[in-house]
C-alpha cells in the first residue's frame, strides 16, 4: 500500500492520541450505508482503519481523484473532521479503532 501524497492522509497518529473505542468488524454484508457516503470523524477524534480481510478503497470526498487502496493486514489513519467514504473492493472484513487524546482525568 502506497498513500498519495495529500495532507488529509497523515502516516501516523499524532503524539499522545490513543484508542478509546472500537466499531464492530463491518463485512460487505453488515457495511452501513452512513460509512460508503461521504461521512467524517468529530473534531478531535481520529480513526485506525484497519482491513482484517478482502480489499477496501477509501476515499476522500473534498478529493475524490485521492482514494487508497487496502488489503488484509494493512490499516490508514483517518484525521479529524475530513469527509471521507469506503467501499469494498474484495469481500472481507475491517473495524475502526477510534482515537483522541485523553480527557482530564482519565488514564491511558
Amino acid at each position: 500500500m502506497t498513500h498519495p501524497r495529500h495532507p488529509d492522509l497523515p502516516l501516523t497518529l499524532p503524539p499522545g492520541v490513543e484508542p478509546y473505542s472500537r466499531s464492530p468488524d463491518f463485512t460487505p454484508d453488515t457495511l452501513p450505508t452512513a460509512l460508503q457516503t461521504d461521512h467524517a470523524t468529530a473534531a478531535g477524534v481520529w480513526g485506525r482503519l484497519q482491513v482484517q480481510a478482502g480489499r477496501l478503497r477509501y476515499q476522500l470526498a473534498q478529493s475524490p481523484d485521492v482514494s487508497v487502496e487496502l488489503a488484509a493486514g494493512e490499516s490508514l489513519i483517518i484525521a479529524p473532521e475530513v469527509r471521507h467514504r469506503v467501499a469494498f473492493i474484495e469481500p472481507g472484513q475491517f473495524h475502526i479503532e477510534f482515537c483522541r487524546l485523553p480527557r482530564q482525568g482519565e488514564s491511558a
